[in-house]
């Protein structure tokens, strides 16, 4: 089953607004944002920390209104953020301060 979470928040580094859309098919996720509301959607290769919290919140409170999401759903994506969470903060912090 394929499931879509769609939000939208300030680009961390122009400060405008772009839509974020998180599918998974086949218990992998993709992500895809676009910058204005009515453009085509992009693939988007790294996602951050933020984006990874973002869905697992969306999951649980999907879960908990009984909309698709199943307890399994939620440890699979628990997991599967444990094993990023280092690499991807290693990461973040780098690129911050590269750009310091």
């Amino acid at each position: 089953m394929s499931l879509d979470i769609q939000w939208n928040e300030p680009h961390p580094e122009t400060g405008e607004k772009w839509y974020i859309e998180a599918r998974r098919f086949a218990k992998v996720w993709s992500f895809f944002v676009r910058y204005k509301r009515r453009s085509e959607w992009e693939a988007f290769r790294n996602p951050t920390m933020a984006m990874w919290d973002h869905i697992l919140d969306a999951l649980k409170r999907k879960y908990t209104r009984r909309d698709g999401v199943e307890v399994v759903d939620i440890a699979h994506l628990e997991k599967h953020i444990k094993t990023l969470r280092p690499a991807l903060e290693a990461w973040e912090a780098e690129k911050r301060n590269r750009a310091n």
